[in-house]
């Protein structure tokens, strides 16, 4: 990865699924960091608290299981001090949930895109979708703007969503799409 600049991995949904697509993804994300070690800020702002609570070891687990010899910090972010946590992180991970509600809390911090400028930042499905400029989530109910960390139109767990692509066409046209099954991800760096 070039200094300054920020890698982008989006995956389709349901990285903890037992898949090797997913322990890629996991082994993308640690491997963006040239180091020997990585401090992993996990955000599951889009899940309810509870879920969330009980969520993170299990994250912690796929992330440790696909570590390659790296060390690790994981550690998972709160809302009061999370633009002070991904200074101090190498690798954000949005989690999947609810686009919305993460999206609107994201939109709350208004130094979120550049906080993230030369970080890691790997969302999965609602995470990745609130990273595109548009994006369709059938549990929301359509296409939606997104933050327009990358220039795209995106869709998660499309191999469930084909109704994307008409919808997502009336947006942007010259954006390009990106529609992701589940467990694929895709990379970029902007």
């Amino acid at each position: 990865m070039i200094p300054d600049m920020t890698k982008i991995i989006l995956h389709g949904g349901y990285s903890m699924h037992a898949d090797e697509r997913n322990n890629a993804f996991y082994r993308e994300m640690l491997a963006s960091v040239p180091r020997h070690d990585a401090n992993v800020l996990v955000a599951y702002f889009a899940k309810d608290e509870g879920d969330a609570t009980a969520k993170f070891p299990r994250e912690q687990q796929r992330f440790l299981d696909n570590a390659e010899g790296k060390s690790l910090s994981i550690s998972l972010a709160t809302q009061e001090n999370f633009i002070n946590e991904i200074k101090d992180a190498d690798i954000l991970y949005l989690g999947g949930g609810k686009s919305l509600r993460l999206l609107n809390l994201l939109k709350s911090y208004p130094d979120f895109k550049n906080a993230i400028k030369g970080k890691v930042v790997a969302g999965e499905s609602a995470g990745a979708n609130v990273l595109s400029k548009y994006f369709y989530s059938k549990t929301e109910g359509g296409v939606f703007e997104g933050l327009g960390v990358v220039p795209i139109r995106f869709c998660p767990h499309f191999d469930h969503r084909p109704e994307a692509v008409d919808a997502l066409s009336k947006y942007s046209p010259e954006l390009p799409k990106v529609l992701l099954n589940e467990y694929e991800m895709t990379t970029m760096e902007i």
